[in-house]
């Protein structure tokens, strides 16, 4: 039994226990509400930071990705009125490259046998022998591969090819793709037909911002300029220096992709950066934002 003293002394650590877990109880809560605040600010920051970080994974998973260029399966187009220069131009880069290629001709495509590929190239010549060989049944089977995610890429025929419409010495042709919303104009009046020349293509924004360089030397050869008919579906790369007009383009079809090109970027090695940009964006590694 403790003593009247000792009764007291207990009393009075039980009170300061109280008071002390009073205190310290009432510092967590403000300390919580504090942190609570605190991390409600920090939170917000990092939803920023995370949408940030995000973007920034995706844009790094892509730059990744497009670093792997030896992961395209590409089917190179080879059939009558293909220029025979720019298609082994075509095959040296891609082999530099060590991307997988084929070469395929127009019974390939309209048996349907694309589909193991995730790029057809289609190299310069003359647009029309391609339409001749290719007729609307092989037509029709690009569309399909394009708007079913695949990625086309046309190289001066293969881009006459492509447009909505060809206008070649100033009439109209209407036997082209339909997979990019452009007129496809040429050959440009300075360069009649069949002259060639190193000419200064000039890089927008989005292709200089993707490391690029701001001018090219590229070979023209009666290549088109092109006419976007919707400018919310047309992303320009490069324009002619002469002109402005737009030498390189990007659009979707369906879910595919497309590039475009008026001048021959294969034929030489200083503008074979060009090309990796297009096969990149191709692949579905970048998505140059206007």
């Amino acid at each position: 039994m403790l003593s009247r003293r000792g009764r007291a002394t207990r009393t009075k650590i039980l009170l300061a226990l109280i008071v002390s877990t009073i205190i310290i109880f009432t510092a967590i809560m403000i300390t919580a509400k504090n942190r609570g605040v605190g991390r409600t600010a920090t939170e917000t920051v990092n939803v920023s930071n995370t949408a940030t970080t995000t973007h920034s994974a995706q844009i790094t998973t892509q730059t990744s990705k497009e670093c792997s260029l030896s992961e395209a399966r590409i089917a190179v187009y080879n059939g009558p009125g293909v220029w025979n220069s720019g298609l082994e131009a075509i095959k040296l880069y891609l082999s530099s490259r060590h991307i997988n290629f084929v070469v395929v001709n127009a019974s390939t495509i309209k048996e349907q046998r694309l589909y193991g590929y995730n790029v057809l190239i289609i190299p310069g010549g003359w647009a029309y022998d391609y339409y001749k060989q290719l007729g609307s049944n092989g037509e029709a089977v690009i569309r399909e591969f394009v708007r079913h995610g695949g990625g086309y890429l046309g190289v001066c025929a293969g881009a006459y090819l492509a447009a909505k419409a060809i206008v070649w010495e100033a009439n109209i042709y209407h036997y082209s793709l339909g997979i990019a919303d452009v007129l496809a104009i040429g050959p440009k009046p300075n360069y009649p037909w069949p002259t060639q020349a190193y000419i200064a293509i000039n890089m927008t924004s989005i292709g200089i911002e993707s490391g690029l360089n701001a001018t090219y030397k590229a070979l023209y050869y009666g290549g088109p300029e092109f006419k976007p008919l919707d400018n919310n579906t047309v992303t320009v790369v490069a324009v002619y220096g002469d002109s402005g007009n737009p030498a390189i383009i990007l659009t979707r079809y369906g879910e595919g992709r497309v590039a475009l090109t008026g001048v021959h970027l294969e034929v030489s090695e200083n503008t074979w950066p060009v090309l990796d940009f297009l096969i990149k964006y191709l692949l579905g590694c970048i998505e140059p934002t206007k």
